[in-house]
């Protein structure tokens, strides 16, 4: 449906980090991307327990507070912090995947694995460099169209874990990393068979 609609698209997120919010516990935000002729062109995110506004626009640059924010230069698993998302899906298949993915994290020299449970705020965390990599499986168009620009614009990448080329924003599954070197490190490590329908 996405690919046929020409006009400007409002992706919206009110909530994201749900369990975080019902909880009390730090760590949700609001979500609005923009997606035109199929490409993330504008992207805001608002943590709402830091005050942290992220922005940008296609070509732009991308902002925490209106200060430029970059991706981090790390490129190296031993110094790499890396963020993952476990509990998106309840199916069987893939908690022994992300259980699985998560293991060889740690058996394979990543430095520190974090899980904030909110993938819009992680995928911000590393453009604005503060982790290195996140992985997630299961997530939705509305927790990656805002992010994704903003990703772009700081000088990550984001890709298809499975192939490391340009995800489909429907796609469910992504990789975003500092640089692409890290993203071929972590590839092998990850385990994602479970298929998930497409928004």
């Amino acid at each position: 449906m996405l690919a046929e609609v020409l006009k400007p698209v409002w992706i919206v997120d009110p909530i994201d980090g749900t369990m975080n919010y019902v909880h009390g516990f730090p760590g949700f935000c609001i979500s609005i991307g923009v997606i035109y002729r199929n490409k993330p062109v504008v992207g805001v995110v608002y943590n709402v327990s830091t005050d942290q506004l992220y922005s940008a626009v296609t070509t732009k640059g991308a902002f925490c507070n209106g200060v430029k924010i970059h991706a981090s230069s790390c490129c190296s698993l031993d110094r790499a912090l890396i963020s993952i998302e476990l509990a998106l899906v309840r199916d069987k298949t893939w908690r022994v995947d992300a259980t699985d993915t998560l293991a060889n994290f740690l058996h394979n020299n990543v430095a520190a694995v974090r899980m904030t449970g909110s993938s819009v705020l992680s995928f911000c965390q590393v453009a604005q460099g503060s982790v290195d990599g996140f992985f997630v499986a299961g997530c939705h168009l509305w927790d990656v169209a805002a992010a994704a620009v903003i990703l772009k614009e700081s000088g990550a990448v984001l890709l298809d874990p499975l192939n490391l080329e340009e995800p489909r924003l429907t796609g469910r599954k992504f990789l975003a990393c500092s640089c692409l070197e890290l993203a071929q490190k972590l590839q092998p490590l990850i385990l994602s068979s479970t298929e998930f329908p497409e928004d």
